[in-house]
């Protein structure tokens, strides 16, 4: 698998635009297409100790990524040998083929609301970053017994970590 990848941001004073775009090419299928588009704006307390960055993003993609992943899971397109139940104890080879309709699509598959924060203390930076992420588009995926359409649920999650800041700068 091997991709090419662009990101492009510009800063409007109150409000940064980010946009990105990449092409994913796997080996037999198709490039899948990601593209995505951020908005976000930098705030800082009067003494520059705490930042806020509330964020919005909106992401789009086809879903030739995800019909590879499909393909080779647990779910399928696998040939799996398992003992029959016959008369002759032979090796009975089951194939299960997986689908997702409408792969070639390019749809908005997910939006996110994050605020980012920071406090700077001394040399260190103590981050939270709350996220919802909220799905757009369901695949279904179809196998050779069933067809199965994604629920769609928001998921709240966050990261959260401390870093401390080495001074590089060398005194003369």
């Amino acid at each position: 698998m091997a991709d090419f990848s662009g990101f492009l941001s510009y800063n409007l004073r109150l409000i940064e635009v980010s946009l990105m775009a990449s092409t994913y090419f796997n080996n037999g299928s198709s490039a899948d297409i990601f593209t995505g588009l951020t908005l976000n704006s930098t705030f800082f307390s009067s003494n520059q100790q705490f930042l806020i960055n509330p964020t919005i993003a909106v992401y789009s993609e086809s879903q030739h990524f995800h019909q590879e992943y499909y393909s080779s899971s647990r779910l399928g397109n696998r040939k799996n040998q398992c003992k029959g139940q016959s008369m002759s104890d032979s090796v009975t080879e089951v194939s299960t083929l997986v689908e997702i309709q409408d792969v070639s699509q390019f749809n908005i598959m997910n939006v996110e609301i994050s605020l980012p924060l920071q406090y700077y203390y001394k040399k260190f930076i103590f981050s939270l970053t709350p996220v919802l992420a909220i799905p757009q588009t369901s695949a279904t995926i179809t196998t050779e017994d069933i067809v199965i359409t994604e629920d769609l649920e928001s998921t709240f999650y966050f990261s959260a970590g401390i870093s401390y800041w080495f001074n590089t700068k060398t005194t003369k």
